[in-house]
């Protein structure tokens, strides 16, 4: 198999299911709540801007000014103080208050409920980001930004990736999205894949990808056996590059889709895995510290939460609690080495899978008789 997998795997987008849903309430109605919550709390009159408000990806941005003979603009930690009551009268937390960029003008971001925010198409964001090129750097592709545009991640830059979400959070979609992007951007011999999960694992649609480096493993001991091939690998790949400076490897991306505590050489592949081009995606429902020991976490040095439990559990992921008054289904924040950034993850039909598993298994098949 010399290509990626094709794109008209994938349904095209209709209208209906690309369009933004309505929201359910009116922009002014809102306006006016906020306007009225910020009086109360603060004292300070404002005024929407004509023609300010926009929807994003999955929050409502408004932006007020100061009316005219009103009190002078609280601090920015006074106004923030208003969030709380600015949530209790629209009912859309979590709510951010900041100074705009004029000196008596303030935004306000109100949270999108989950019916209203706009629909990410698996093969909108697969057809935006393009097949790779042959010396294009492995990505990793984490969805859509509140600006409409992918979030692709250099996997060397990434290094191993944190991912965490609790039942209904879109956790599973997050890792659909990220080896959807994988399979259908690169060839086998660009990106190779090891699969953990439980033995009715949600990436069983997966198993028959020829990117796989064998079969999806189910179990314990088949895990310690996939540890130990990797390690195998990786004692490989370093003596090749010490004998070769320049030599390249194809990527290889591990996924852990299981809440077991992890074996004791994983420690060592994420340690010494991203300078010779592997990586890590271990995900988890409800990381802690029995899943997350001091040998690995520290090296797990991206981050995509979704919607989790506690504070201590999006801290873990992050390094702040924002990830708790998340919105599910595949709302998420990714903490990168650049910055923390809001993401939406694709939707992915069960339909979708299996067209995929479909011609996955077919394609690998005439790839092993031409190999053979």
């Amino acid at each position: 198999m010399d290509h990626p997998l094709p794109l008209t795997l994938l349904p095209t987008p209709t209208p209906d299911r690309a369009r933004r849903y309505e929201l359910c309430a009116s922009i002014e109605a809102l306006e006016a709540q906020v306007c009225r919550a910020v009086y109360e709390a603060t004292g300070v009159e404002l005024a929407p801007v004509p023609e300010s408000a926009r929807i994003e990806l999955s929050t409502l941005q408004l932006r007020f000014a100061v009316r005219t003979g009103s009190d002078p603009l609280p601090t920015a930690d006074q106004i923030r103080g208003a969030a709380s009551l600015i949530a209790r009268h629209t009912g859309r937390g979590p709510v951010r208050i900041r100074p705009a960029g004029s000196a008596d003008e303030v935004d306000v971001e109100l949270s999108l409920r989950a019916l209203e925010r706009r629909h990410v198409p698996l093969r909108s964001l697969l057809a935006e980001a393009g097949v790779a090129g042959p010396h294009e750097p492995v990505t990793l592709l984490f969805g859509r930004r509140p600006d409409a545009t992918s979030l692709r991640v250099p996997a060397a830059e990434a290094g191993h990736v944190l991912m965490a979400g609790g039942p209904g959070s879109g956790r599973v979609a997050g890792l659909h999205t990220l080896l959807a992007g994988l399979a259908f951007r690169y060839a086998p011999f660009r990106v190779r894949l090891a699969i953990f999960d439980a033995p009715r694992g949600p990436l069983s649609p997966w198993a028959a990808l020829p990117h796989l480096v064998g079969p999806r493993v189910t179990t314990a001991e088949g895990c310690q056996r996939l540890e130990r091939r990797l390690v195998r690998e990786l004692v490989a790949r370093r003596r090749l590059r010490a004998r070769q400076p320049t030599a390249c490897f194809p990527r290889l991306v591990a996924v852990w889709n299981r809440d077991a505590a992890p074996g004791p050489l994983l420690a060592r592949i994420l340690r010494q895995g991203t300078a010779v081009g592997m990586t890590v995606i271990y995900s988890l429902t409800a990381p802690g510290p029995r899943l997350l020991p001091a040998p690995i976490k520290p090296w797990l040095t991206t981050g995509v939460a979704f919607r989790l439990a506690t504070p201590f559990q999006s801290r873990l992921v992050i390094q702040c609690s924002r990830a708790v008054a998340l919105l599910g289904r595949g709302d998420a924040w990714a903490l990168t080495p650049r910055a923390l950034t809001r993401v939406q993850t694709a939707d992915l039909r069960l339909a979708d899978l299996g067209r995929i598993a479909a011609a996955t298994k077919e394609r690998s098949a005439g790839y092993a008789r031409k190999v053979g």
